[in-house]
């Protein structure tokens, strides 16, 4: 132990050599929070091409190009395939790109390897143990959530009739025709299943989680008085999405909606929705999705209604560092075609939300749309 400490010592003195170790000492520390050197070649067994490789490798992981760094002691390890330094920089490369098995495997061969010493083998498990408490929250697993809710809801106008039975110029109208009032129980039930697949996904250098989401939703709208009103919905949906590390995640949803209005068979609408969010500074998160939907209307009365839908958003939302007030707001335009022009429907929404959780298990929030 003390030949190899005096080594050691010898090959600081030695400009670039120190600088790697050094560079190598402080990352793996943040890493594990072990101390241990790891430094074990002496400056006879380094080329200049291999001192080369090694600091570009190591600033590639630094500035987050973890395939380049990858790749640069790869490299090293095909010529040398001893240089235990190099196999352990590669091994935390591959476990800040997510690839577990990879980390462990090249961290194990170090372990394996009698001359070894103590003090490293104490770094090197306890930075598998934090690798394979890594692996764990990775690996394939299913999420479900049965989300219900019942409410209560008075509506001052179901028929969406005017407001009054005069109008201007043109006297009154059937006392039918005015707005109506009532009040419906509106019940929300469905199950969700987010499948973590424990597949890695490469976007550039960046790891992504692959995910498969699917899901059932029913909504229920039943007036007590006025049942013609009725609005019942059944939504299926289901597709991919990749989640990174604190940096982005995104999804593409596929989705059918059977609608029915008063009893009768509405509509089908048939929908695509890729969505992509992005994690901004100070906990701000910008979001652009859309709706592309290929609406299909039953009822004889609805000829020629049949339509595409075109419906893009951008949205901003800030959560506070306590995760107890969370706001949102943002903007959409929608454009929707139909196969007769008098069906045709454009516009935009401006809309805005907070939301403040102010006890356990207790959340109190507020819309506004335009």
């Amino acid at each position: 132990m003390k030949k190899m400490e005096r080594g050691m010592r010898e090959n600081r003195k030695r400009g670039n050599l120190f600088k790697i170790v050094a560079c190598f000492l402080a990352i793996f520390f943040m890493q594990s929070g072990v101390d241990a050197t790891f430094a074990e070649e002496t400056v006879s067994e380094q080329s200049a091409d291999v001192d080369a490789l090694f600091k570009q490798g190591m600033e590639a992981r630094e500035a987050g190009d973890l395939q380049d760094a990858i790749m640069a002691f790869h490299s090293i390890l095909s010529s040398q395939p001893l240089l235990h330094r190099a196999r352990l920089e590669l091994a935390v490369a591959y476990y800040k790109a997510m690839q577990y098995q990879d980390a462990l495997a090249n961290a194990q061969k170090v372990l394996d390897d009698p001359a070894t010493p103590p003090n490293v083998r104490v770094a090197i498990l306890a930075f598998m143990a934090q690798a394979k408490a890594a692996e764990s929250m990775v690996a394939a697993q299913s999420y479900w959530r049965f989300p219900v809710s019942i409410g209560y809801l008075h509506d001052s106008n179901v028929n969406v009739g005017p407001s009054t039975t005069i109008i201007p110029g043109l006297g009154s109208l059937d006392p039918n025709a005015a707005s109506t009032s009532d009040t419906a129980r509106v019940i929300t039930a469905g199950i969700s299943h987010n499948y973590q697949t424990g597949k890695m996904m490469n976007w550039g250098d960046t790891p992504a989680m692959f995910f498969w989401q699917s899901g059932v939703n029913i909504y229920d709208r039943s007036y007590f008085d006025e049942d013609d009103y009725n609005l019942n919905v059944i939504s299926l949906r289901t597709g991919p999405a990749l989640i990174t590390r604190g940096k982005w995640r995104a999804n593409l949803s596929f989705q059918e909606d059977i609608i029915a209005y008063g009893g009768d068979k509405l509509a089908n609408y048939h929908s695509i929705m890729p969505s992509f969010t992005l994690h901004l500074p100070y906990a701000i998160e910008a979001t652009l999705d859309a709706t592309f939907s290929w609406r299909e209307f039953e009822r004889d009365i609805d000829d020629g209604r049949d339509s595409d839908y075109v419906a893009p958003r951008l949205s901003v939302g800030y959560v506070t560092p306590d995760k107890k007030i969370a706001v949102q707001v943002g903007y959409q335009p929608f454009d929707e075609n139909a196969d007769e022009d008098r069906y045709d429907n454009d516009g935009y929404n401006l809309f805005g939300g907070v939301s403040w959780n102010f006890y356990e298990n207790a959340t109190c929030y507020a819309n506004y749309n335009y």
